[in-house]
């Protein structure tokens, strides 16, 4: 009998070593800490590729909009490492409609497809979270709330 077990670990990037996302722009005012999110979307990218996607846009109950810019195809180089970032999937709003939070996919060496690599977490207006674990971003979700994340990173093709 084969059980497999994953390992639990806890991994933050520092700022230094943050990919190519760009940072957010707001129109408007910036939201309140108590607005809560609305709606969201992903934009399609202009390229029509699979693998690409455009900006994320998340509008709040106060009428902040926020729009989390990606520059897909741009290469980026941070100490050693080339970024290419591809994208932004799997979008989720936590329970308490403040947090909002989504993978990021990038070029990888090994595939001929982007995989999803960072789990940003964004909360009122600022990215609170980066999650860069060196392997490729499965699954994640909210707990309590949006007060914690649980994810699950492994290699690529599977175990």
């Amino acid at each position: 009998m084969f059980c497999f077990m994953p390992a639990i670990a806890c991994a933050q990037s520092s700022p230094d070593d943050w990919p190519a996302t760009k940072l957010a722009q707001i129109r408007g005012a910036p939201p309140s800490k108590k607005a809560q999110i609305v709606r969201y979307h992903v934009a399609k990218s202009p390229s029509s590729s699979d693998f690409e996607t455009g900006d994320l846009y998340i509008v709040y109950s106060d009428g902040a909009e926020v729009v989390e810019k990606i520059t897909p195809q741009a290469r980026e180089r941070t100490g050693s490492i080339v970024h290419s970032q591809r994208g932004i999937i799997n979008p989720k709003v936590a329970e308490n409609r403040r947090t909002i939070g989504w993978a990021e996919t990038f070029d990888s060496c090994c595939t001929t497809y982007p995989i999803p690599e960072v789990l940003t977490i964004y909360q009122s207006g600022k990215t609170v979270l980066r999650i860069q674990q060196g392997q490729m971003l499965w699954y994640w979700m909210f707990l309590k709330q949006g007060r914690q994340i649980a994810a699950v990173w492994g290699t690529t093709h599977g175990p």
